[in-house]
């Protein structure tokens, strides 16, 4: 299991929140080997994702998905909110192989039928 982390500042983390739930969301995990996504509103202008695949190239290539969704959609931000925010534009990326981690047992179960017994060794 994969994981990759990619922090963002923006200046509108509300509206960048509703994007991602209702555009960003849909689109990776529909992705090869997708298990889990969390986007979360760190405060202060930080936003950071965390996004789990199964093998390490389905975590590196939602890199690219989320470099190209953000490029793609940055001109509805422009235009709804008058947008000049580079930094959503090139975020910061870290990520590597899901050495440790624990879930509570129903959501292991939902874990293991959606990534396969092997992925989820908990």
């Amino acid at each position: 299991m994969y994981a990759t982390i990619r922090r963002y500042k923006t200046e509108f983390p509300e509206e960048v929140n509703r994007r991602v739930r209702e555009g960003f969301v849909p689109l990776l995990s529909k992705q090869q080997g997708f298990i889990a996504y969390y986007g979360i509103d760190a405060g202060d202008g930080q936003w950071v994702s965390v996004s789990v695949f199964k093998t390490r190239q389905g975590a590196e290539a939602s890199n690219k998905i989320a470099k190209d969704w953000v490029r793609e959609n940055i001109n509805q931000f422009k235009n709804v909110l008058d947008f000049d925010d580079h930094d959503l534009l090139v975020p910061e990326i870290s990520g590597g192989e899901v050495i440790a981690s624990e879930i509570k047992q129903r959501v292991r179960r939902v874990a293991k039928r959606v990534a396969g017994d092997a992925a989820v060794t908990l």
